[in-house]
């Protein structure tokens, strides 16, 4: 690889995720800012769409139904960093998943503090219809947003 005219030589190890179920799946928002930065931006595997949701009182949130129950390990975040400023990654989010519509959320990952562009979430398998990505402080600076370019949600193979 080059980088800034140098040559850099990277070793790398290919580790695969499993099988990405998320792709143009149904999704809601408490709140986005325009069409172009609806929910569904974050799910249809273009890395340069996302979703954009202002935090208020009520909280941020983004919602995906798998519209079957699967059973899932792992979740891949593409914050805004790589795209936009670096302090607008999401800083402090839960990601949460339940069964059933009727179901009350159950944290499976709590994250504070991130300041990484790209966020890979590995826990133990779990079962789940839905998956919420509830934000608590959208970035590291005062902006209210959250930016979310990708959000990949993986079944193992």
């Amino acid at each position: 690889i080059t980088i800034q005219g140098e040559d850099i030589h990277v070793k790398a190890r290919y580790k695969s995720l499993g099988r990405c179920i998320s792709k143009d799946k149904p999704c809601t928002a408490s709140h986005f800012i325009n069409d172009r930065e609806a929910p569904q931006k974050a799910v249809d595997g273009k890395p340069f769409t996302k979703w954009c949701g202002r935090m208020s009182e009520e909280g941020l949130w983004m919602e995906v139904d798998l519209e079957n129950e699967e059973t899932i390990s792992k979740v891949l975040l593409c914050h805004a960093g790589d795209r936009e400023s670096p302090s607008w990654n999401t800083a402090d989010f839960e990601i949460q998943t339940k069964c059933t519509a009727d179901q009350d959320y159950r944290t499976i990952v709590s994250v504070k503090g991130n300041e990484q562009n790209f966020t890979l979430h590995e826990f133990e398998a779990v079962s789940a219809r839905y998956l919420r990505l509830k934000v608590t402080k959208p970035t590291a600076d005062r902006d209210p947003c959250a930016r979310i370019y990708q959000l990949q949600i993986f079944k193992e193979d």
